[in-house]
């Protein structure tokens, strides 16, 4: 199955890279994230409009990491087998001071059946993040497997904490992270453009030009119950932006802003 394929040559990756720098000895960390969520909300488009069950398993190093997130719709709805969708990360990073440089490998990997109408994808980015107030950060992607295009997002983040863990009080904290999205012609092209519907009588939609394309506010509220395990709900707000976008998918009955709630059980070791 090419889904077991990438997986392996992913891990493989992770471990020669890890392995190519000799002399170093890697202490591991390793969190299981089980979340459930009312919709998948991809990039401003709405993937799956029915709850999804998406887990994910990260093992991380002080410098590399490695992790597989996915996604089930877990509802009995048509070709829901469609909405499935497995991530693989591999990702290095360097700091120096406040600075922190990231790169790395994404493979989406769509389901697994020859019926699929989707293909994989696969981009390569870099992300920087200054250890200051807000923590922003600026992310650069490139999709060289099917719209060979670019996709930036910048983002500012932040953590209260609200209630200290104690032996008998979880503790609490505040989290959220608003981020704005853009990409060149060739992803918009790709991403947001859509076929024409003669029935309707709508022609074929491609924005000819680089867009900003969404937006996303997000908020946690992380509870720790213990060192190893948390509880966190969430909240996401998540809009297209770009006008001509929005017009030509609230033609198509397509909705352009979108909330959606959540919850996950952590556990790390």
């Amino acid at each position: 199955m090419k889904l077991a394929t990438r997986a392996m040559m992913v891990a493989a990756a992770f471990h020669v890279v890890c392995g190519a720098a000799s002399g170093v000895t890697l202490d591991v960390e390793t969190e299981l994230d089980l979340s459930f969520v009312s919709s998948h909300i991809w990039r401003g488009l709405e993937i799956n409009d029915e709850p999804c069950f998406q887990p994910s398993l990260t093992m991380a190093s002080s410098n590399f990491s490695f992790s597989a997130w996915g996604t089930w719709d877990i509802t009995d709805v048509p070709d829901s087998s469609s909405h499935s969708r497995v991530d693989l990360t591999l990702e290095g990073s360097a700091g120096s001071g406040i600075h922190l440089l990231c790169a790395g490998l994404a493979a989406y990997i769509y389901h697994d059946a020859p019926s699929s109408s989707k293909d994989d994808t696969f981009e390569v980015y870099v992300r920087y993040v200054a250890d200051v107030l807000l923590l922003p950060s600026l992310e650069v992607r490139y999709d060289f497997s099917s719209f060979d295009g670019y996709y930036a997002s910048a983002s500012l983040a932040h953590s209260f904490s609200l209630k200290k863990r104690t032996d008998e009080v979880a503790g609490v904290d505040l989290d959220f992270k608003i981020a704005v999205s853009a990409c060149d012609e060739a992803y918009a092209n790709g991403y947001y453009g859509l076929p024409a519907n003669e029935s309707a009588g709508l022609s074929e939609f491609k924005p000819h030009k680089a867009i900003l394309s969404d937006f996303t506010a997000s908020v946690w509220l992380p509870m720790s119950l213990s060192e190893n395990i948390s509880v966190t709900p969430m909240a996401r707000f998540v809009s297209v932006i770009d006008s001509d976008v929005r017009d030509a998918w609230s033609e198509r009955g397509m909705d352009t802003d979108h909330w959606l709630w959540g919850a996950s059980v952590a556990f790390s070791f």
